[in-house]
């Protein structure tokens, strides 16, 4: 079960890097980009969703009997809240409407931040959970 979760969780993942590098692509706040911004909404809810029911649990035991997972667990937990709150912001903004001249460089700063997230996520918690899990 749990090398199932974290490839569901790691697909997750792929689906938000591979429609992020779409709304590049496309480089400027068009029907479509507010489309695609929908559907990262969508994703990312689902996908954070999914790992309070079923990732952090399981971490957070494990992280009750090493110190080393707890630090980073509590690291990543802090750093969370700031980041979703900036991603739902910035989702919200543009999917309702926002301007085309700041979009560029918001967008920049959602993708640096949700990508950097992501590749710790995988790295710090997602690599303990499966060690431990054997």
């Amino acid at each position: 079960m749990s090398l199932e979760l974290v490839k569901e969780l790691n697909g997750d993942h792929r689906a938000l890097l591979k429609t992020l590098g779409r709304i590049a692509d496309i480089g400027s706040l068009t029907g479509e980009t507010r489309s695609l911004l929908a559907e990262t909404k969508r994703t990312l809810i689902g996908h954070l969703e999914k790992e309070e029911k079923e990732f952090y649990p399981a971490i957070r035991k494990i992280a009750a009997s090493d110190a080393a997972v707890a630090e980073k667990l509590t690291m990543m937990n802090a750093e969370m809240d700031v980041i979703s709150k900036i991603a739902l912001a910035f989702l919200d903004k543009y999917i309702a409407g926002g301007s085309d001249a700041s979009f560029a460089n918001d967008f920049k700063d959602f993708r640096g931040a949700l990508s950097g997230r992501i590749q710790r996520e995988e790295f710090a918690l997602y690599s303990h959970f499966l060690k431990s899990s054997r």
